[in-house]
C-alpha cells in the first residue's frame, strides 16, 4: 500500500474450559460517552470488561466463536477505554457449539487501571481541554489531529529492529496517551476517544487481513470524511515537528488514490472539498492557536494566520533565507525548516541562525537570539517535555541538540504599571477604563518593553460597592497590581463613607469660605444637575442620617 503502515494482526487463542467459573466483579468507572452503538452481545462484553469480571457469560446470545471474536474486536475498536484487556481471549464452548463464557486476560490490576485512567485523562485534557463550544468541529478536529502527531511517537512495526519490542500497550490508548507511542491502531483509538469527548460522530475503521491499517471516519457538517492521523505522522521527527495533512478530512476518492481498501470506506465520504483546497494542505507543521488566532507555517517559508469566518489567510512573516544543506555539489538550499510556537503572548519562529518573535496581529517583530556557536543551523522549534526549546543540527537528518529557549533568550522577570490610567477613581456602577495606562515588562538582560493592551489581561473590576479595589494585571506568568477607588456621590473626601466632614466641605464651598476642586465638585453634586446648591446640602444631610 502506498505510504500506509501495517499493523500486527492480533492473534486470538482459544483455551477450552470445561466448567464455567463464578464471576468476580471489580467496579470500574465510566470515562467517556461514545458516539457509536454496540450490539447486545458487544454491550455484555463491554460491561464485563469494565467491571473486570473474571468470567463473562454469553451463552444466551447463541454466538459461535467467530461471532464472539468479531464482537470482541468491535468492542476493542469502539470502546478504547478497555485498554487494559489483552487480545488473547480464553473461552469455554457449550455442548451446543455456542460460546458459554469468556475469561478475559487483564494487563493491569484494578488499582493500576484507576491510576492509568488518571494519567490518560491528564494527557487528554492537555490535547483537548481548551477546545470549547466557540470552535467549529473542523477547528477542533484539526487541532486534535496536529497535537496528537506532535505528542505521540509512531511505532513502525515493520522495522525488524523494533519488532520484538512492540507491546500490547502500543495498540491502545494507554500507549498513545501515557507511553506516548503506538502503532496505527493506537492512533485510531486515541483519536476516537478524544473525538467522542468532543461530541462529534465518528468511528474506527477496523483492522483485518485485507485492510492492513486502521484509521477513522468522522461526520461534520452532515458529511463524512476520512482521517488517518498515523499516516500524517510519517515524517515527524523531534522538534523538526513536520505535520502532514494529506490524510485529514479526505474523501473516499482521495482514499482510493492513496491505496486504501475500498471495502472499508463504509460511510460514503463523497465530499472532496478538503482534498486539495484547504489551507492546512499548505502547512508544513502543526496548526496552533495564538490566543484566538489560528497560525500555520506555509511550505513556502511564511508564518500565516487563518480566519475560518472569511476563509482568508494573512501572512505575518516571509522568510527570504533558506537552510543551506551540504550535498555532493558543495551545498544546496532545500525547502524551509521554519517552525513556530505560541509562548508568552508571542509567536516564536526560527530562521537558520536566529529565533524571532512577532505578535499574532503582526506587530512586535524582533530577533531575540542569534545562534553563532558553530556551523550548525536551527532546524526546529517546539515544546520539549513542556519546555519551549529549539534544536540545532549539522543537517536535516543529523542528531538533535536541544536547547531550551530560557537558556539563550531573555527571560521575563517582572511586569509593572509604569503609568497609571487616566481614570483611577470611579463612581459606583461605572465600567473599567484603562486608557492612558502603560504596563512595562522587564527582562533578565535589563531591557524593558512597553506592552500593548492586547498583550496582558486585567482581572474583573467590581464597582458595585465603594472601597479600594486592587485588580491584577497578568502577562507571561507574571502579575502586578492596579489600585483603583470606587466612591459614591457625597463622599467628598473619598474615605468611602458620607460623614459630617463631607457636609462641612460642601457648606464651606456653598458659602465661599473654601472652594472644592473639580473632582470634589463632581462628588458633591449629588443630584447630578451640574450645580451645587441647597438641594445637595439637604440631600447629603439626609444621607448622613441614613434617611437617603
Amino acid at each position: 500500500m502506498n505510504r500506509l503502515k501495517k499493523c500486527l494482526c492480533a492473534i486470538l487463542s482459544i483455551v477450552l474450559i470445561i466448567t464455567a467459573l463464578p464471576v468476580a466483579i471489580v467496579a470500574s468507572g465510566e470515562i467517556v460517552t461514545y458516539s457509536t452503538t454496540l450490539s447486545e452481545l458487544e454491550e455484555q462484553l463491554y460491561l464485563g470488561y469494565k467491571d473486570m469480571a473474571k468470567n463473562i457469560y454469553v451463552h444466551s446470545y447463541s454466538a459461535t466463536y467467530n461471532d464472539v471474536s468479531t464482537a470482541i474486536e468491535n468492542v476493542f475498536n469502539e470502546r478504547p477505554d478497555v485498554f487494559y484487556v489483552a487480545k488473547t481471549i480464553n473461552c469455554s464452548i457449550a455442548s451446543d457449539g455456542y460460546v458459554n463464557t469468556i475469561t478475559p486476560v487483564y494487563l493491569f490490576t484494578a488499582e493500576e487501571v484507576e491510576s492509568a485512567k488518571t494519567a490518560i485523562n491528564k494527557s487528554v485534557n492537555a490535547l483537548i481541554g481548551d477546545l470549547d463550544s466557540s470552535m467549529t468541529d473542523i477547528q477542533k478536529l484539526l487541532l486534535l489531529h496536529d497535537r496528537m502527531i506532535l505528542d505521540i511517537e509512531c511505532v513502525d512495526e515493520d522495522d525488524v529492529d523494533i519488532y520484538d519490542t512492540v507491546t500490547e500497550n502500543d495498540y491502545t490508548i494507554y500507549g498513545a496517551f501515557v507511553s506516548k507511542k503506538g502503532v496505527c491502531e493506537a492512533y485510531a483509538k486515541a483519536f476516537k476517544y478524544c473525538v467522542d469527548l468532543l461530541g462529534i460522530e465518528n468511528e474506527v475503521v477496523p483492522y483485518s487481513t485485507t485492510n492492513r491499517c486502521m484509521w477513522n471516519q468522522v461526520k461534520t457538517g452532515g458529511k463524512w470524511y476520512n482521517v488517518d492521523v498515523r499516516s500524517d505522522d510519517y515524517y515527524s521527527s523531534g522538534l523538526f515537528s513536520n505535520v502532514d495533512h494529506r490524510c485529514f478530512l479526505f474523501s473516499d476518492t482521495a482514499a482510493l488514490d492513496k491505496g486504501y481498501n475500498e471495502g472499508y470506506l463504509t460511510k460514503g465520504a463523497t465530499d472532496t472539498t478538503y482534498d486539495s483546497n484547504a489551507f492546512w494542505k499548505n502547512s508544513i507543521s502543526s496548526v496552533f492557536m495564538a490566543g484566538d488566532v489560528f497560525v500555520y507555517t506555509h511550505k513556502r517559508g511564511m508564518i500565516c494566520t487563518y480566519d475560518f469566518t472569511t476563509g482568508a489567510s494573512t501572512t505575518l512573516v516571509t522568510l527570504t533565507e533558506r537552510w543551506k544543506i551540504p550535498n555532493t555539489n558543495g551545498g544546496g538550499y532545500p525547502n524551509y525548516f521554519v517552525r513556530a510556537i505560541y509562548y508568552n503572548g508571542y509567536i516564536y519562529y526560527n530562521m537558520p541562525k536566529a529565533i524571532c518573535t512577532i505578535r499574532p496581529d503582526g506587530t512586535g517583530k524582533s530577533i531575540i537570539y542569534t545562534y553563532s556557536v558553530d556551523d550548525r543551523q536551527i532546524f526546529g522549534l517546539g515544546y520539549n517535555n513542556g519546555v519551549p526549546s529549539f534544536t540545532v543540527r549539522a543537517d536535516a537528518y543529523s542528531e538533535d541538540h536541544i536547547i531550551p529557549l530560557t537558556q539563550t533568550t531573555k527571560i521575563l522577570k517582572a511586569i509593572n504599571v509604569t503609568t497609571n490610567p487616566t481614570k483611577t477613581v470611579y463612581m459606583k456602577g461605572e465600567t473599567l477604563d484603562t486608557s492612558g495606562m502603560v504596563v512595562t515588562a522587564s527582562y533578565s538582560d535589563g531591557s524593558k518593553f512597553d506592552l500593548i493592551d492586547t498583550d496582558y489581561t486585567v482581572s474583573e473590576f467590581d464597582s458595585s460597592s465603594v472601597g479600594s479595589k486592587s485588580l491584577t494585571i497578568s502577562y507571561g506568568g507574571k502579575t502586578c497590581p492596579l489600585n483603583l477607588s470606587v466612591v459614591d456621590y457625597g463622599d467628598i473626601d473619598m474615605d468611602y463613607s458620607c460623614t459630617s466632614s463631607d457636609l462641612l466641605k460642601l457648606q464651606q464651598h456653598f458659602f465661599e469660605i473654601s472652594i472644592l476642586s473639580d473632582s470634589e465638585v463632581t462628588l458633591a453634586d449629588i443630584d447630578k444637575n451640574g450645580i451645587l446648591d441647597s438641594v445637595d446640602i439637604l440631600t447629603l444631610q439626609t444621607k448622613i442620617l441614613g434617611v437617603f
